[in-house]
Order: structure tokens, then sequence, then C-alpha cells
């Protein structure tokens, strides 16, 4: 009852469930870049796109869902220093030279549990700097957006799933 009352509150307090919990540490297939925000949607198309034919082609294990990280995020230039990346397992050199490999080391985390579109992400990332704030908790980079429904498989956007996902200490 006291779990749920919690949750309730929390709810109540910042519009999302807020789940702390450690992040296991992971390594991407990726392609980094800083961009205008107005090119990101292309940007990852293409690259989730490339990469999933590329993992496909070599046959390397994928070890979760698409994911965007980011690294920055500035308001005033319209631009951020993200990757396109796809978590993979059991390789220690990108299989291109195109792509790179990041590996996120394990760490504490705070996720969010989003769903609808990208376009009302935002209010996750605002919801969580309040949490942090809340809780005197810092913000450690790169931020991560971990999509788990396929937009081109589910176009009701109300059913999109997306994971934000905070490092902290």
């Amino acid at each position: 009852k006291i779990i749920c009352e919690n949750l309730a509150a929390q709810k109540a307090k910042y519009g999302f469930i807020i789940e702390e919990f450690d992040f296991n540490g992971k390594t991407y297939l990726s392609k980094k870049e800083v961009l205008k925000f107005d090119k990101m949607e292309a940007f990852f198309a293409k690259n989730f796109y490339t990469i999933a034919q590329l993992i496909g082609e070599k046959k390397i294990e994928m070890d979760g869902y698409p994911t965007g990280i980011y690294w920055s995020w500035d308001m005033e230039k319209m631009t951020t220093e993200t990757a396109v990346a796809m978590p993979v397992k059991n390789i220690t050199e990108s299989p291109s030279a195109e792509f790179e490999l990041i590996t996120l080391p394990p760490n504490k985390a705070l996720k969010i549990k989003y769903y609808g579109s990208y376009e009302k992400i935002g209010e996750a990332h605002l919801a969580m700097d309040a949490y942090m704030k809340d809780h005197g908790l810092k913000q450690l980079v790169p931020v991560m957006e971990v999509y788990v429904t396929d937009p081109m498989a589910e176009p009701d956007t109300t059913k999109w799933i997306t994971k934000v996902i905070y490092f902290v200490e």
C-alpha cells in the first residue's frame, strides 16, 4: 500500500513515475555527430536503418532496443551531440569504419517510461530535471532515450514507449 501511495504521489508531482536503478553497462554500435535539431530525424532514420542492416549482415547479436545517446543539448545554438546506437553483444571492434563502438559503464541511473510521440518527450526530461533537483542528485552525461516501440510498426503514437534514462551520482 505504501509503495502504491508513493508512486501515485510521485506521478502527481512530476507527471511520471521515475525509477532509480543500477545500469549494468552496455556496448553500442553507433554513429555519433554534432548536428542541428532539424537534422535529427533524418540522421536517426538513415543511421538506424544502416546499422540494423550491418548487424544483420555480420550476424551480430543485439542486446536491447535502438537508442539515442545525447552528450549535449544546446537550446541557444539548436544543436546536439548525439549518437544513433544499437546495443550489441560479444564484439570488441566495429565491423565498419563508418560506425564506432561506444561502451557505457555501470552506473546509478533514473528511468522514466514515456508513452507518446517524440514531440512531447521534453516533458519527461523536464520531470527528470525536477526530480534530480528535489533529491539532490547530480546528472552525468550522456542521457539516453531507448526506443522500445518501432514507429513504422505501430502508427498509434499513444502506444509508443521510450525509456528516458539519466545517469546520476
